[in-house]
């Protein structure tokens, strides 16, 4: 049961990340197309998120949150790589960059746990395809 929590947290984790990252961005985006796009993903973020959190209340864990600091981290340099280029490009670069540290840190847990259950396991693989669709996606911004 401990891998499956630690599992289950890596997902909330990074989908939190995930959806944080594009709320940040969509509030500096003058594109609406991009704006579909991040709202498109954003939203799957937000379903895996919502679902590893049930399930980790299910096994009596409390699924938590992002500290103080890792939110105003990713909000900073938010502010500050998006001061002086706001174009789709520039911030599909940094969601790549974003994604591609996700799928690291993910496939990471996802070795390391490999007691977890398959609805934790079936979570998680949905949660890196899902990033990995993005990222190609997002190279059509590049």
């Amino acid at each position: 049961m401990e891998q499956e929590i630690k599992l289950l947290e890596a997902v909330v984790k990074c989908s939190e990340m995930g959806q944080g990252t594009l709320d940040h961005l969509a509030d500096v985006n003058e594109n609406g197309v991009f704006a579909d796009t991040m709202r498109i993903q954003r939203g799957e973020y937000e379903s895996i998120r919502e679902e590893a959190s049930r399930m980790l209340l299910s096994l009596g864990e409390d699924p938590g949150q992002l500290s103080a600091f890792e939110k105003l981290s990713t909000a900073v340099g938010i502010k500050m790589n998006t001061l002086t280029d706001k174009s789709a490009r520039h911030m599909a670069e940094m969601l790549i960059q974003g994604s591609t540290m996700g799928i690291v840190d993910l496939t990471k847990a996802i070795r390391d746990n490999p007691g977890a259950g398959e609805p934790a396991h079936r979570l998680a693989d949905r949660l890196l395809r899902s990033m990995q669709r993005d990222v190609e996606e997002l190279k059509s911004y590049l």
